[in-house]
Order: C-alpha cells, then structure tokens, then sequence
C-alpha cells in the first residue's frame, strides 16, 4: 500500500471542456479511503516527475507526484500505483516487468477506481520520436535504432484487442470499480515545430502525430465498446505541446536535477501531470 502524498504545487488553470471524459456519464461516487489502482506506462509513472515513489522499483521510475498520486491525494484514496516506465499491454496482463508480477494483479473486487494509460510502448510510439531525435542530433545507428516501420504497423493492427483484453481483465477483477482509460498527452504541434526542442523533420513530426492520432483513436473505440470513461488527455494537452509557451512536455534534452530520478525525452513535466490530474478530476469526479 503506498503512502498519501502531500500537495505539491497549485492547481493549474482550468482545463477546456474537450478535455474531459466521454462515456457513461454518471459521477464518480467513491468514499475517502476506498481502494483506486493505477496502471499504465511512463506517461502515467511519471519518471523525473517530483519524487520517486516510495518503494517502486527504480527502473519503473515511478513519480510521487504523478497524476494517480495527485488524484488519491485529493480524494483521499487507497492508492495502488503499479504504473511503470517502458510497460506494454502485455506487461499489464502477464508479463513480470522488471521483477515484479503483472500490473493486473494489482485489481482486485475492492477496487473501485481503476485508471489506464497503455498503448504507446506496443507501437514503439516515443520510443522511434527518441530514436529519430537521437539520430538528428549525431547519435551513433546502433544506439539510436527507431523500430522499423513495418513492424510498428502489425503491432497496429493487434493492439484494439490487446487493448480490450486489458479492459475486460480488469472488469474482471473488479465488476464495482468505475474504469477509465486516459489517453496520452500530446507531444506535436498541430503546425510546425521548434527544431532546438524536437530534432525533427516536418515528416518525422507529422509521422509522430499520426501514431498519436492513431493510438487516441483505438483507445477511444475500445472505451466505446467496453462502456469505460475516456479521459481525452491528449485534447486537453494539445495546447500544451512540446513547442507551446507553456508546455507540460519536455523536449529532446530535459534539464535534470537528480542524478538517479531523471526526466527522458518527451515526457510530462510537473505541469503536465497537475494538468493530467485536473482533467482526471473534472472528468469522473463531481464538483465539490
């Protein structure tokens, strides 16, 4: 069981209406001290994010300060955060990442919330814009390797039903829990880019967009078909990408202050996972 956390930082601004959830529309109605688990990849740990999380493996860079945290802080929830850096769909169903049993195992029928956010890592999504990066910045072929295309595409054409297999496992678990899948933020302008923050071509920035466009839209399908919440975190960060004045993305080089928590390319920062948070909150939680 992992500690509450302490506030961190105010609120950030309000979050524009195309932001929040679709679905059923009931509120969430959950008791302080009831049982909430987040799963999910990097997007969701928040590696860099704060502070580690007490006892959360190093290498899944877990976040204190992530937005599951920041969730459980505000509702006083029972937070089991298993979310990990690197994880796919099959680390939530049935792989042991890192030493430790599949995130799935965290649900259980006391659960009442469960949030998601999976989906990027099975189709290589920021690792090939890291990739791409690295390469633009003189980075040696056999280090800075993108998946090639070809594969990342069959991984496509699997992934609506290793999405859905996660949903149906976790309703499995926990027939009482309200569900949501909350897609991931948005890295790329609409138009344009900023070459001293993303090292990319007009191509390989409309490439990335494309796979974030597609991986939104399975997720959405997927929270249409299961009758699962769907936080539109990639609408609500559009206006906070990487090249905005006010970002909740790092850029290819982020600046990092501890040596053994660090920020990698392209992932939320502070901001970005208060954003998250209010977006979650406004989404499936109802006004105070």
């Amino acid at each position: 069981m992992q500690r509450f956390i302490r506030p961190v930082l105010a609120l950030a601004g309000f979050v524009a209406s195309f932001g929040v959830a679709t679905g059923p529309a009931t509120a969430l109605q959950i008791a302080s001290g009831e049982k909430y688990v987040a799963m999910g990849s990097s997007f969701a740990a928040g590696p860099g994010v704060g502070r580690r999380a007490e006892g959360s493996p190093s290498l899944c860079a877990r976040s204190a300060d992530n937005y599951a945290h920041l969730i459980a802080e505000r509702h006083q929830l029972q937070l089991i955060d298993v979310s990990c850096s690197g994880a796919t769909t099959l680390d939530v169903l049935y792989k042991r990442q890192y030493g430790v049993p599949p995130q799935i195992e965290a649900v259980d029928a006391a659960t009442r919330l469960v949030t998601i956010t999976i989906g990027g890592n099975d189709v290589s999504y920021m690792a090939n814009v890291i990739a791409s990066s690295c390469l633009t910045r003189g980075g040696a072929a056999a280090r800075c390797r993108p998946t090639a295309d070809a594969d990342v595409e069959r991984v496509f054409t699997e992934l609506e039903a290793r999405m859905t297999a996660v949903v149906d496992a976790t309703r499995g678990r926990a027939p009482n829990a309200m569900i949501a899948l909350v897609d991931y933020f948005t890295i790329v302008p609409d138009h344009g880019g900023c070459p001293n923050l993303m090292p990319l071509s007009d191509a390989q920035l409309r490439g990335a967009a494309m796979v974030a466009k597609r991986l939104a839209e399975i997720t959405a399908r997927v929270a249409e078909q299961r009758h699962v919440r769907l936080v539109k975190l990639s609408a609500a960060s559009a206006a906070h990408n990487v090249c905005s004045r006010d970002p909740w993305i790092l850029g290819f080089e982020p600046h990092n202050s501890s040596p053994d928590f660090r920020f990698p390319p392209y992932h939320p920062n502070i901001a970005g996972m208060i954003g998250a948070a209010d977006t979650i909150d406004r989404a499936l939680f109802p006004p105070r």
